[in-house]
């Protein structure tokens, strides 16, 4: 196997043992997909998935049956998962060729050549495949030149049609591009310009915009991706919006979660947060309308406690932390950067971890325990915000002062 396999023993040895089958079956069998291209990128990729000329199902169940691994078969669309001993899932499908009856349709699949069922990839990038047949196992199969444009650092489509059969493409080539960040090839990012101006994108399947977005937000350069969408209208083609403080904003976002994460431990779901920096300039109905459509239903309450929070003006650091807390945390973390209050709200924060005071306190002074207590170390806190109480000596003092009698004083 070729240019450094960043892959276990134990699954090259699987890969193997699966060559050896297919080829006294009669059959190729070859490693196929983002695996190949990250193989050659020297990145690790543990998606294992297999294409077979010949029945993948059918090799499926007789490579699962003679080791007791668990499978299931999809006949209606020629492939089969395997489940190994140690719970690594395989995935495999049949060489084929696809047809689409409409743009954004799901396509019409039927028995093809390794090479046919390359062509129906996306990117020369990803129509690579390594054999894994015992005889040709390791050998590189790339018809369209994909390890070259890896090296030049380039999305290139197959062919002139491939955003305009599916459109969920453009949304591929972007995510790519920055996720390693490659530029788009010449004729590529022409087509791509015209079929967003086109509204291909109208076209697409809601469920695979979903499937394709919710893969961008969960992305380490998410924020790369999003500025391409908006380059190239693709937002504003689903329905999302940008305006004149998008960049600023999207920028300030990578910091504003790491401190968040770092600082406070606080877990974020960055998914909800990148979300929303394509939803802000939009009304609440109409971002809302947009979570429906696009099957987010689940990040809406950090979009409620946004939009919550979006028009809050707090001169007080008291009244911003009255704001935020126990406010949904993703909103909070992008109300932070939508305001551009990162040092301001992580002032306040740092100092909720060391309060001026405790029940302790509040026990020497021999308040008696109840609800008082909650009531005095708020109180006692929102003044320390604002400069009021600078540290437990006054914070005692304002306490005796204001909440205990003549006697309790003495």
């Amino acid at each position: 196997m070729p240019h450094n396999l960043k892959l276990p023993v134990q699954t090259v040895r699987l890969l193997e043992e699966i060559g050896s089958l297919a080829e006294k079956m009669g059959y190729r069998a070859f490693l196929v997909g983002g695996i190949v291209r990250d193989i050659l990128m020297g990145r690790e990729n543990l998606d294992i998935d297999i294409t077979v000329e010949g029945d993948a199902p059918t090799l499926v169940k007789k490579f699962a049956t003679e080791r007791g691994y668990r499978y299931h078969i999809y006949p209606e669309f020629m492939t089969a998962q395997l489940t190994t001993d140690t719970g690594l899932k395989v995935d495999f499908a049949t060489t084929r060729k696809e047809k689409y009856s409409h743009p954004g349709a799901y396509p019409e699949v039927e028995r093809a050549t390794i090479e046919e069922d390359l062509f129906r990839r996306d990117f020369t990038i990803n129509a690579m495949a390594l054999e894994i047949t015992e005889g040709s196992f390791g050998k590189l199969i790339d018809p369209f030149g994909g390890e070259r444009d890896i090296k030049n650092k380039v999305i290139k489509i197959l062919h002139k049609d491939s955003f305009v059969e599916d459109p969920i493409r453009i949304l591929r080539a972007l995510r790519f591009a920055g996720r390693f960040r490659f530029k788009l090839e010449g004729e590529t990012e022409r087509l791509l310009k015209t079929a967003v101006k086109g509204g291909y994108l109208q076209y697409a399947p809601t469920g695979r915009v979903n499937l394709e977005l919710g893969n961008t937000l969960k992305e380490d350069r998410v924020k790369d991706i999003l500025l391409l969408m908006g380059r190239y209208g693709v937002l504003e083609s689903l329905g999302f919006a940008t305006d004149d403080r998008w960049a600023e904003v999207l920028n300030r976002l990578p910091e504003t979660v790491r401190w968040f994460k770092d600082s406070l431990g606080w877990q974020v779901d960055t998914a909800p947060v990148y979300l929303l920096s394509v939803l802000y300039p939009l009304p609440e109905e109409t971002a809302e309308g947009l979570l429906e459509k696009y099957h987010f239903e689940g990040y809406k309450p950090a979009i409620k406690d946004f939009y919550l929070l979006k028009g809050k003006e707090a001169e007080k650091n008291s009244d911003l932390y009255k704001s935020i807390k126990n406010r949904n945390r993703e909103a909070v973390v992008f109300w932070t950067a939508y305001r551009g209050l990162g040092n301001r709200i992580k002032g306040i924060l740092e100092k909720e971890k060391e309060k001026p005071i405790s029940g302790k306190d509040l026990k020497e002074l021999k308040i008696p325990p109840s609800p008082l207590y909650r009531e005095i170390i708020d109180d006692v806190f929102y003044k320390h915000l604002d400069g009021e109480i600078k540290d437990r000596e006054e914070a005692l003092r304002y306490i005796k002062q204001t909440y205990l009698s003549e006697g309790q004083k003495q």
